[in-house]
Protein backbone atom coordinates (compact mmCIF):
# COMPACT_ATOMS: atom_id res chain seq x y z
CA UNK A 1 0.00 0.00 0.00
CA UNK A 2 1.11 3.70 -0.62
CA UNK A 3 0.80 6.24 1.48
CA UNK A 4 -2.14 9.14 0.99
CA UNK A 5 -0.14 11.41 -0.16
CA UNK A 6 3.50 10.44 -1.13
CA UNK A 7 5.69 13.12 -2.02
CA UNK A 8 6.68 11.76 -5.28
CA UNK A 9 3.94 9.90 -7.43
CA UNK A 10 3.49 8.71 -10.88
CA UNK A 11 -0.21 7.84 -11.85
CA UNK A 12 -1.06 5.88 -14.34
CA UNK A 13 -4.02 4.52 -16.60
CA UNK A 14 -4.51 1.08 -15.39
CA UNK A 15 -2.62 -1.85 -13.86
CA UNK A 16 -0.52 -2.87 -16.78
CA UNK A 17 1.31 0.27 -16.99
CA UNK A 18 1.75 -0.08 -13.19
CA UNK A 19 3.12 -3.26 -13.63
CA UNK A 20 5.64 -2.20 -16.43
CA UNK A 21 6.47 0.49 -15.04
CA UNK A 22 7.80 -1.40 -11.94
CA UNK A 23 9.65 -4.17 -13.86
CA UNK A 24 11.72 -0.94 -15.57
CA UNK A 25 12.21 0.39 -12.64
CA UNK A 26 13.24 -3.38 -10.74
CA UNK A 27 15.51 -3.63 -13.46
CA UNK A 28 16.96 -0.73 -14.71
CA UNK A 29 16.19 2.27 -12.56
CA UNK A 30 16.28 0.45 -9.35
CA UNK A 31 17.46 3.63 -7.72
CA UNK A 32 14.40 5.66 -8.34
CA UNK A 33 11.76 5.75 -5.10
CA UNK A 34 8.50 6.87 -6.05
CA UNK A 35 4.72 5.49 -5.65
CA UNK A 36 2.52 4.14 -8.46
CA UNK A 37 -1.21 4.75 -8.21
CA UNK A 38 -3.69 3.07 -10.86
CA UNK A 39 -6.25 5.35 -11.23
CA UNK A 40 -8.22 2.31 -13.70
CA UNK A 41 -8.52 4.35 -17.21
CA UNK A 42 -8.35 7.83 -18.65
CA UNK A 43 -11.11 9.68 -17.87
CA UNK A 44 -10.23 9.01 -13.88
CA UNK A 45 -6.62 10.33 -14.82
CA UNK A 46 -7.67 13.53 -15.64
CA UNK A 47 -10.01 13.74 -13.02
CA UNK A 48 -7.32 12.82 -10.36
CA UNK A 49 -5.31 15.80 -11.77
CA UNK A 50 -5.95 18.80 -10.11
CA UNK A 51 -6.55 16.97 -6.73
CA UNK A 52 -3.25 15.39 -7.25
CA UNK A 53 -1.18 18.59 -8.18
CA UNK A 54 -2.23 20.16 -4.67
CA UNK A 55 -1.97 17.30 -2.73
CA UNK A 56 -0.17 18.58 0.76
CA UNK A 57 3.55 17.38 0.67
CA UNK A 58 3.80 16.89 -2.92
CA UNK A 59 7.02 16.85 -4.80
CA UNK A 60 7.30 15.22 -7.97
CA UNK A 61 3.90 14.39 -9.89
CA UNK A 62 4.08 12.10 -13.10
CA UNK A 63 1.22 11.31 -15.42
CA UNK A 64 1.58 8.45 -17.79
CA UNK A 65 -1.46 7.38 -20.58
CA UNK A 66 -2.00 6.31 -24.07
CA UNK A 67 -2.82 7.80 -26.91
CA UNK A 68 -5.29 5.64 -28.52
CA UNK A 69 -6.21 7.51 -31.67
CA UNK A 70 -6.15 10.98 -29.76
CA UNK A 71 -2.99 12.18 -28.91
CA UNK A 72 -3.81 15.55 -30.06
CA UNK A 73 -6.77 15.75 -28.03
CA UNK A 74 -5.52 14.00 -24.89
CA UNK A 75 -2.54 16.60 -24.70
CA UNK A 76 -4.74 19.10 -24.92
CA UNK A 77 -7.39 18.00 -22.46
CA UNK A 78 -3.76 17.48 -20.28
CA UNK A 79 -3.09 20.62 -20.34
CA UNK A 80 -6.46 21.99 -19.60
CA UNK A 81 -6.44 20.54 -16.44
CA UNK A 82 -2.93 21.57 -15.66
CA UNK A 83 -4.11 24.99 -16.08
CA UNK A 84 -7.11 24.38 -13.81
CA UNK A 85 -5.07 23.33 -11.15
CA UNK A 86 -2.73 26.36 -11.53
CA UNK A 87 -0.21 25.48 -13.17
CA UNK A 88 1.66 25.98 -16.74
CA UNK A 89 2.27 23.46 -18.89
CA UNK A 90 4.47 23.12 -22.21
CA UNK A 91 2.47 24.27 -25.67
CA UNK A 92 4.08 21.43 -26.76
CA UNK A 93 4.44 17.94 -25.65
CA UNK A 94 7.70 17.16 -27.08
CA UNK A 95 9.49 13.83 -28.34
CA UNK A 96 10.70 12.78 -24.80
CA UNK A 97 7.41 13.68 -23.17
CA UNK A 98 7.66 16.69 -20.86
CA UNK A 99 8.38 17.68 -17.07
CA UNK A 100 8.15 21.10 -16.01
CA UNK A 101 7.40 23.45 -13.02
CA UNK A 102 9.06 23.20 -9.38
CA UNK A 103 6.21 22.92 -6.61
CA UNK A 104 5.67 19.89 -7.80
CA UNK A 105 7.68 19.28 -10.76
CA UNK A 106 5.30 17.52 -12.78
CA UNK A 107 5.91 15.13 -15.66
CA UNK A 108 3.78 13.63 -18.60
CA UNK A 109 4.41 10.98 -20.77
CA UNK A 110 1.86 9.76 -23.53
CA UNK A 111 2.45 6.32 -24.82
CA UNK A 112 4.06 5.39 -26.82
CA UNK A 113 5.96 7.76 -27.66
CA UNK A 114 4.54 11.56 -27.19
CA UNK A 115 4.51 11.70 -30.88
CA UNK A 116 1.82 9.06 -32.42
CA UNK A 117 -1.42 7.09 -32.00
CA UNK A 118 -1.25 3.83 -29.56
CA UNK A 119 -1.05 2.60 -26.39
CA UNK A 120 1.18 0.80 -23.80
CA UNK A 121 1.53 -2.76 -26.22
CA UNK A 122 3.50 0.11 -28.92
CA UNK A 123 5.76 0.46 -26.45
CA UNK A 124 6.41 -2.68 -25.55
CA UNK A 125 6.38 -3.74 -29.09
CA UNK A 126 9.22 -1.76 -29.82
CA UNK A 127 11.15 -3.36 -27.14
CA UNK A 128 10.88 -6.49 -28.92
CA UNK A 129 14.49 -8.54 -29.71
CA UNK A 130 15.80 -8.09 -33.32
CA UNK A 131 15.09 -10.71 -35.23
CA UNK A 132 13.22 -12.36 -32.47
CA UNK A 133 11.83 -15.85 -33.85
CA UNK A 134 7.85 -15.63 -32.36
CA UNK A 135 7.19 -12.44 -32.99
CA UNK A 136 6.89 -12.86 -37.20
CA UNK A 137 4.74 -16.26 -36.40
CA UNK A 138 2.26 -14.04 -34.02
CA UNK A 139 1.71 -11.65 -36.58
CA UNK A 140 0.99 -14.17 -38.78
CA UNK A 141 -1.95 -15.83 -36.78
CA UNK A 142 -3.51 -12.69 -36.46
CA UNK A 143 -3.32 -11.50 -39.72
CA UNK A 144 -4.95 -15.15 -40.72
CA UNK A 145 -7.84 -14.40 -39.10
CA UNK A 146 -10.17 -13.41 -40.75
CA UNK A 147 -12.28 -9.53 -40.35
CA UNK A 148 -15.77 -10.97 -40.32
CA UNK A 149 -15.06 -13.05 -37.25
CA UNK A 150 -12.60 -10.54 -34.97
CA UNK A 151 -14.20 -9.37 -32.19
CA UNK A 152 -11.40 -6.23 -31.41
CA UNK A 153 -11.50 -2.66 -33.46
CA UNK A 154 -8.92 -2.53 -36.34
CA UNK A 155 -6.99 -0.38 -34.62
CA UNK A 156 -6.54 -2.65 -31.96
CA UNK A 157 -4.01 -5.22 -34.35
CA UNK A 158 -1.13 -4.54 -32.71
CA UNK A 159 -2.18 -4.88 -29.28
CA UNK A 160 -3.88 -8.57 -30.48
CA UNK A 161 -0.27 -9.38 -32.03
CA UNK A 162 1.44 -8.35 -29.35
CA UNK A 163 -0.60 -10.54 -26.51
CA UNK A 164 -0.42 -13.52 -29.04
CA UNK A 165 3.18 -13.31 -28.70
CA UNK A 166 3.16 -13.19 -24.53
CA UNK A 167 0.77 -16.29 -24.56
CA UNK A 168 4.22 -18.16 -26.02
CA UNK A 169 5.94 -16.39 -22.99
CA UNK A 170 7.75 -18.62 -19.84
CA UNK A 171 4.93 -17.17 -17.73
CA UNK A 172 2.42 -16.21 -20.70
CA UNK A 173 -0.06 -12.62 -20.66
CA UNK A 174 1.50 -10.04 -19.08
CA UNK A 175 3.78 -7.12 -20.50
CA UNK A 176 5.65 -7.18 -17.04
CA UNK A 177 6.23 -10.18 -16.81
CA UNK A 178 8.33 -10.68 -20.17
CA UNK A 179 10.36 -7.90 -18.77
CA UNK A 180 10.80 -9.74 -15.92
CA UNK A 181 11.83 -12.52 -17.39
CA UNK A 182 14.44 -10.17 -19.71
CA UNK A 183 12.54 -11.47 -22.93
CA UNK A 184 12.45 -7.57 -24.34
CA UNK A 185 15.48 -6.05 -25.11
CA UNK A 186 16.12 -2.96 -22.51
CA UNK A 187 18.70 -1.25 -24.91
CA UNK A 188 15.83 0.01 -27.84
CA UNK A 189 15.65 3.79 -28.36
CA UNK A 190 12.36 4.45 -26.84
CA UNK A 191 12.91 2.45 -24.02
CA UNK A 192 16.11 4.64 -22.68
CA UNK A 193 13.97 7.48 -23.59
CA UNK A 194 10.97 6.54 -21.36
CA UNK A 195 13.92 5.63 -18.63
CA UNK A 196 15.63 9.13 -19.00
CA UNK A 197 11.79 11.10 -18.63
CA UNK A 198 11.64 8.53 -15.43
CA UNK A 199 15.10 9.11 -14.14
CA UNK A 200 14.69 12.96 -14.93
CA UNK A 201 11.32 13.37 -12.88
CA UNK A 202 12.11 11.11 -9.64
CA UNK A 203 16.11 11.33 -9.01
Amino acid sequence: MYPDNPSRLLVVEGQDDRHVVTQLREHKAAGLSFEIRDVEGYQNLLQAISPEVKAPGRERLGFLLDADNDLNDHWTNIKSELKRAGVSPPSRLGQNGCIFGSTPTIGVWIMPDNQSSGELENFIIGMLPDQDPVWPLACEYIDAIPQHIRKYRNEKTDKAKLHAWLSTRKKPGRMGAAIGAGDLDFSKELNMKFLEWLTNLFA
